[in-house]
């Protein structure tokens, strides 16, 4: 093998190795989202006490285990619960804008997943209202506030709108 082989390999090593997340990372992951996918099952518990016609599988946020989120969502999990001073390795923020962007195409709690949020199902807005709500739980914000912020920038039909307000009021 020439010098100049083995030099490529090692960097392709090295770069490899400047994307694992430590086991203290992974571990920190796999407890935050589960936590959070509880919090979020616990809601939606809540509101099918009002709603029962919207029966709903519990398989929120699934895709965050895949092969296409895991590794760059571990990493941004990381980012949040350092307060926003970690480093990324180089090319990771790409990584992780493709993982986002797999996320809410591949969920349809998300406005995203659709055209146009005026698309989604009552399901799916109680699942998008009882994330908001876990998200708001565990960083200690208001759900209604959040919805301030968040509701006007979406398309919502005037009748979701109402719909997503009625579940706060339950939530």
């Amino acid at each position: 093998m020439s010098l100049k082989n083995l030099s490529y390999k090692i960097r392709q090593a090295a770069a490899a190795l400047a994307d694992e997340p430590t086991q203290e990372m992974k571990d920190y992951f796999e407890e935050r989202t589960k936590k959070h996918i509880d919090r979020v099952n616990a809601n939606i518990k809540k509101i099918q006490q009002n709603f029962p016609q919207y029966d709903h599988t519990y398989d929120h946020d699934k895709s965050k285990f895949s092969g296409e989120e895991k590794l760059p969502y571990i990493w941004m999990t990381e980012f949040y619960r350092t307060n926003k001073k970690l480093k990324y390795p180089e090319g990771m923020q790409e990584k992780i804008d493709k993982a986002v962007e797999h996320h809410y195409k591949s969920n349809s709690h998300h406005p995203e997943y659709y055209g146009s949020a005026a698309e989604m199902s009552k399901k799916d807005l109680i699942e998008m209202v009882c994330d908001w709500a876990a998200m708001g739980q565990e960083m200690g914000d208001s759900l209604k506030a959040w919805a301030d912020k968040t509701v006007p920038k979406k398309n919502f039909t005037p009748e979701q709108k109402d719909f997503i307000y009625e579940l706060i009021d339950i939530l």
